[in-house]
C-alpha cells in the first residue's frame, strides 16, 4: 500500500510539474516528455496492457508500456471528442501499439506525441 501512495504521489508531482512548464506544445504528460524510443522499448519488453506484480509483496503495478499506451489512447480519445462521426478513429488496444510500435521504431527520437499525432492525422482514411 505504501509504495501504491509514493508513486500516486510521484506521479501526481509530475504531472503538475509537467503542466506547468512553459512552450510545450500539443501535449502535456508522458507522450510529450519522453522519446518514441523509450515507448518502442517498453512495449518490446511487456504487452501493451501488461502489469508487474512485485514479488515480495504480489502489489501489482503498471509498467511503462501500460502508461504510454494510455496516453495515446487518451490523446486519440480527446480528438474523437471534436470529430463527426464520419471521421472518428477506431483503433483496438492492439491495432494502436502496432502503430506506435511502428512508428516509434522508425522514429526513435521524436517524442511520443509525434507518433499519436500521425495516428489522428492519417485515420480514418479520406477523412481529412
Amino acid at each position: 500500500m505504501k509504495k501504491t501512495i509514493l508513486a500516486i504521489c510521484l506521479f501526481t508531482g509530475i504531472t503538475t510539474a509537467n503542466a506547468q512548464g512553459v512552450g510545450q506544445g500539443i501535449g502535456q504528460g508522458l507522450g510529450a516528455h519522453h522519446k518514441c524510443k523509450s515507448m518502442a522499448e517498453a512495449l518490446d519488453m511487456r504487452a501493451h496492457n501488461a502489469m508487474w506484480k512485485d514479488p515480495s509483496d504480489g502489489e501489482v503495478f503498471a509498467t511503462m508500456s501500460l502508461a504510454y499506451m494510455s496516453w495515446v489512447q487518451g490523446f486519440i480519445s480527446a480528438t474523437n471528442l471534436h470529430r463527426p462521426q464520419n471521421g472518428q478513429i477506431r483503433l483496438s488496444p492492439e491495432r494502436v501499439a502496432e502503430w506506435m510500435q511502428n512508428y516509434c521504431t522508425r522514429n526513435p527520437d521524436q517524442e511520443i506525441y509525434m507518433g499519436a499525432k500521425n495516428i489522428v492525422e492519417s485515420l480514418p482514411e479520406g477523412y481529412h
